[in-house]
Order: C-alpha cells, then structure tokens, then sequence
C-alpha cells in the first residue's frame, strides 16, 4: 500500500516543479524565454514588452528588458552600430565582454558592460546584453544587476537566454474580395439601367 503513495507523492513533486518554471510569451507572440526563478513580468510605460523583475537588492530592482528594432545590416554591422551609439549616449560605459553567443539555430551576441546611472545613487550598473537576430528584427534582451552582485548572476541570464525561441513571423493575409450584398447590386443595377 506504501508504493502507490510514494509514487504519487512523486508524480505531484515532479509537477509541481513543472509548473514553477514560468515563461515569458510576449503578448505579440514574437517569443518566449523562460524567467529566472521567483520572477515575475510586469508592463512598463513607454516599452513594446512587458519587462521581467527579480529580487530588490540594495534598493535596485534586478531586471531584464526587451527592445526591438529593424536593421538592414548583419549583426557584426549592428553590435559595432550600436557600441559607437553607446558610447555617444553613455561615455562612462566600461565594456567588460563583447563576444557571440550560442543559443540554438539564432544568431546572437553578448556584451556585459558597467554603466554609471544617477537613478541609484551613481552606483554602478552590470548590464547584460543578448543581441538577437530574428529575419531583419534585432531583439535586445538586457538583464540589469548591480555592479555588486555575485557573478552567478552571468550564469543565470545565460541560461535563461538560451531559453529563448522565436515564433514564425505570420504572413500578411490578402485583402478580402469586396462581397456583394443585395443593397450593393441593386445599387449597380440602377447605375447601369
């Protein structure tokens, strides 16, 4: 009688840990990556994407937030596009990594940078930032920490970049024939008699 419990206590233990795993899928339905644990989206004024939240360390709100932008260019062309116009709207940026990142059958980049905000103090920020490139869309994740948290941090957002997929883009439907309602043709029968 002990073994049919054990193993209903293992079947609800295994789903549990299923249903903890919380995805992000952006209202769009352009992608989807799994958040870190215990954390949460929330929409923000101004941005396309909800942005996720974590923990608040030291009155600073650990955070991932998503852009996108169309570019013609390749992504060497975009990254070195968007590190001059970094470095023009934040010259304090100390870029700390700037390589590519495997994430399966995606295009993408990673630059880890500090960045200097007044918005907490002027402490430092570690931000960083997954380039991804999805047909000419350029999706830009940046996870935010402070300069001062552990470096498993790193680890965590790269783990959770490599969650991410893409959705087909839909194609755009043709435009409905005109139908023709009985008002419509009685309409054309008297402009032609």
């Amino acid at each position: 009688m002990k073994r049919p419990i054990s193993i209903f206590i293992l079947f609800l233990f295994c789903f549990l840990n299923l249903q903890a795993q919380e995805y992000y899928t952006d209202e769009h339905k352009e992608f989807s990556f799994e958040l870190p644990e215990n954390w949460i989206t929330t929409p923000y004024n101004g941005l396309k994407y909800k942005i996720a939240v974590g923990d608040v360390v030291n009155n600073f709100t650990q955070n991932i937030v998503i852009t996108s932008e169309n570019f013609d260019g390749n992504m060497e062309q975009y990254i070195f596009a968007s590190i001059v116009d970094l470095k023009k709207t934040h010259p304090n940026t100390k870029f700390l990594k700037n390589e590519k990142f495997e994430i399966e059958n995606i295009s993408a980049w990673k630059t880890v940078i500090l960045n200097t905000y007044g918005t907490v103090d002027d402490r430092e920020v570690r931000q960083y930032l997954y380039v991804l490139k999805n047909e000419k869309t350029y999706y830009i994740f940046t996870a935010s920490v402070l300069a001062e948290s552990p470096e498993e941090m790193e680890e965590m957002f790269d783990a959770c970049a490599r969650t991410i997929k893409f959705f087909p883009k839909s194609k755009s439907k043709p435009a409905d024939k005109e139908v023709q309602t009985d008002e419509n043709a009685e309409t054309k029968n008297s402009e032609t008699e």
